[in-house]
């Protein structure tokens, strides 16, 4: 659904794909309109075209739990809870790049991704305790104390970072 302020607009397009469901959204800085579904892959809407992005195109996994848009525009695709495949794809219009656990993700499995004003982007995953930071170049692992995983990410304008927990607050 959209709302411009008076009418709400209703596009049933996932169900062209065998997904009546949207797990996660996110707007680039060209305006593209972006959903990720529970099996289906990833769906952008430049506001005239649908299209759809799957395994097949370079995705790592057709599970899309979150998506975040850095400042260069590239497109960040936490992927998971099925399928043999699992990690974050990177999108940059173009070209898609993988990451997984072998590069200091923190877990195969992400359902929440935040990006900093340094352009820093921030994993997390309610597999891990651990949260995974990439500048673009460098991985890191913060450990925050908590004994589960984390739910979401957000970003404040101060740069604090707020991490919602499973089981923990």
């Amino acid at each position: 659904y959209s709302y411009d302020g008076i009418s709400w607009t209703h596009y049933d397009v996932a169900k062209d794909f065998e997904s009546g469901t949207i797990n996660s959204a996110a707007v680039d800085l060209d305006n593209v309109k972006w959903f990720g579904t529970p099996r289906n892959g990833v769906l952008s809407f430049d506001g005239i075209t649908w299209k759809h992005y799957s395994e097949a195109d370079g995705l790592v996994n057709d599970s899309v739990n979150t998506i975040a848009v850095d400042r260069n525009n590239i497109k960040w695709f936490g992927t998971g809870w099925w399928g043999d495949k699992t990690g974050v794809s990177a999108f940059d219009g173009s070209s898609w790049t993988t990451y997984t656990e072998n590069d200091g993700l923190c877990s195969n499995v992400i359902n929440a991704i935040g990006v900093d004003d340094s352009n820093v982007k921030w994993f997390c995953s309610l597999y891990s305790p651990t949260v995974s930071t990439f500048d673009g170049s460098a991985w890191s692992g913060i450990a925050s104390g908590v004994d589960t995983g984390y739910n979401s990410v957000i970003i404040d304008r101060d740069g604090i970072k707020w991490l919602g927990t499973k089981n923990q607050g």
